[in-house]
């Protein structure tokens, strides 16, 4: 199995976008995941949603994300206002300039990426 990269984002130099990833040289690709499963029927569990006060389960479409306030009242959130306070720039990297190796210190060389 191909490694994931642990970022994409973009790489912009001049007025020159490209598409980069990293993507760590170590990966930990061979530890082990466990699935939980039902005891005496082995089959694998599924986690399901249920309204706190009514105990009825909750479809996809019923779901939202809120912030709970100190009195204890939330605040509903929609996935396109948390689209909208994103930071876009988190992916992209502007290169400005280059620098000798001998100048970066070996703390800042722990993780090796290609």
């Amino acid at each position: 199995m191909a490694p994931r990269p642990a970022w994409r984002g973009y790489l912009k130099l001049s007025l020159v976008t490209c598409a980069v990833e990293l993507t760590n040289v170590v990966t930990h690709t061979e530890r082990v995941s466990f699935r939980i499963l039902n005891r005496k029927t082995g089959n694998t569990v599924k986690r399901l949603y249920v309204d706190a006060e009514t105990g009825k389960p909750l479809e996809e479409d019923d779901e939202i994300k809120g912030y709970e306030l100190d009195d204890g009242n939330f605040i509903h959130i929609e996935e396109d206002e948390i689209e909208a306070v994103q930071i876009e720039s988190s992916h992209t990297m502007a290169l400005d300039g280059f620098v000798d190796k001998a100048s970066i210190q070996q703390i800042y060389l722990d993780t090796p990426y290609y």
